[in-house]
């Protein structure tokens, strides 16, 4: 089996590389694409429009339901992410690889470095890595993170160092330069003519350049035969200067594979990021691998004259579509399936209780642990309640709302409402008191409840 470099290049959809839609000079990967594998029609399905979703369902096959629901990057969950679910990476190393990432970016947002930890991930490197490495520098780090450049460029070395090694590897890259609304590069020179001073396109068209650059090393190094190189966007790129641009025409993921032979093939068949995984892992040599999670192998379904049936086909041509965003993570049997994935996720609340570390923005549900972005819920709540949503039969957690005491309730806080509520079950949590000298940092909750069912 061969190596493989996979990068996700944040945000980078096809419109950004169709000239009927970006006019003008071609973007740099247009010049891979003529020796790569070429998907061109991957959609994006719901729950797989942001970065962590990307690569969750790019790589387990499933779509990222959190039984904790929030805003899409709020709760970071800090201990095992999707626990019995099989991902690419668990694949790859129980065949005996070594899986590593590198990312500019922080680790810990939206659970990235639980994810990577929990599906067998040996090197997981981001941002506070490399501030430490390159503390000076500063022109180096955008919003976000490490630039993409010297990213690449440690990557390079990375390649180098563990393709001189007898055994295979996987090394993970994600970019953030093209992250919305875009960080172009100082130091790129080759920015998008056509229409000057957009961020976003200019961040694209060095972005392009950089990948263009890594791939073509990689094939020049003594190391080139052995090794697949696979491009994809993460997700669509979310609000941003060009949306006007990519707006013209449906938009798509991008998804190549560059082979060492350099073999150009383009594919038309319809597909998602759940079908990615299974399709990687044949172009690597994986015999068995037709399917994974929701995913199909697009080399062996319908692509290579064996078209696609109602038995093995992908998930796209199985359900009813809406042709721009494709609903279908939220049918019944999906999400009953994507929710065992996850395990008991709120094992132990009866013995650990509810605990929440004020200091560091973290409540602790059981025994899983969350980190919170935005601390308001459970800044200075010095006496009042909190108020858990939980839904029927699953009593998975929809929401959280903390409320201090003497504040007039609005009518969904009602006991009547809660009664009257036939989709949720209410947990309300009495008497919160938030104590600043617990052990390790944490505080209690000491609580009276009251359920609703």
């Amino acid at each position: 089996m061969k190596k493989m470099v996979f990068i996700y290049a944040e945000s980078m959809e096809a419109n950004f590389f169709d000239n009927e839609v970006v006019q003008g000079k071609p973007n740099a990967l247009n010049d891979m694409k003529q020796s790569s594998i070429v998907f061109n029609n991957m959609m994006q399905t719901s729950y797989t429009g942001w970065t962590i979703a990307g690569m969750v369902a790019s790589l387990c096959g499933v779509p990222l339901q959190m039984p904790l629901a929030s805003s899409a990057n709020n709760f970071n969950i800090s201990a095992d992410f999707m626990p019995n679910a099989e991902c690419v990476s668990d694949l790859l190393k129980k065949e005996g690889y070594n899986v590593s990432f590198l990312g500019g970016a922080n680790l810990n947002f939206a659970g990235k470095k639980a994810f990577l930890k929990t599906h067998s991930f040996d090197n997981i490197i981001g941002k506070s890595y490399f501030q430490k490495k390159y503390p000076e520098n500063k022109h180096d780090y955008n919003k976000w993170g490490l630039r993409d450049r010297p990213l690449f460029e440690y990557a390079l070395n990375d390649y180098l160092e563990l393709a001189a090694k007898p055994n295979p590897f996987a090394l993970f890259l994600l970019t953030l330069d093209t992250h919305a609304p875009g960080f172009p590069d100082p130091a790129c020179t080759d920015k998008y003519q056509s229409i000057k001073n957009n961020r976003m396109l200019d961040s694209v068209h060095c972005g392009g350049q950089l990948i263009k650059e890594y791939i073509q090393n990689i094939r020049n190094s003594p190391y080139s035969n052995d090794t697949v190189i696979v491009v994809m966007s993460d997700h669509l790129a979310h609000k941003n200067p060009a949306n006007y641009l990519l707006k013209k025409k449906l938009r798509k993921l991008m998804f190549m594979i560059n082979m060492p032979s350099g073999e150009h093939q383009e594919v038309e068949n319809l597909g998602s990021h759940y079908d990615i995984g299974p399709t990687v892992l044949s172009s690597i040599g994986f015999d068995n691998c037709q399917a994974f999670g929701f995913g199909r192998n697009m080399f062996s379904c319908g692509v290579k004259g064996n078209p696609a049936s109602s038995r093995n086909g992908r998930l796209l041509e199985l359900f009813p579509a809406d042709k721009h965003l494709i609903k279908i993570a939220g049918h019944t049997r999906i999400k009953s399936f994507v929710r065992t994935k996850w395990g008991d996720f709120l094992g132990g609340i009866d013995n650990d209780g509810i605990f929440v570390d004020d200091a560091n923005y973290i409540i602790s549900i059981g025994n899983k642990q969350f980190s919170y972005r935005n601390p308001q819920p459970f800044r200075n709540t010095e006496s009042g309640a909190l108020l858990f949503k939980l839904a029927k039969n699953t009593f998975d957690i929809n929401n959280i709302t903390s409320m201090k005491d003497n504040l007039r309730l609005p009518e969904q806080y009602s006991i009547e409402h809660w009664l009257n509520d036939k989709q949720g079950i209410y947990l309300y949590i009495l008497d919160v008191q938030v104590f600043s000298y617990n052990w390790a940092k944490k505080s209690k909750f000491f609580r009276r409840c009251f359920i609703s069912d």
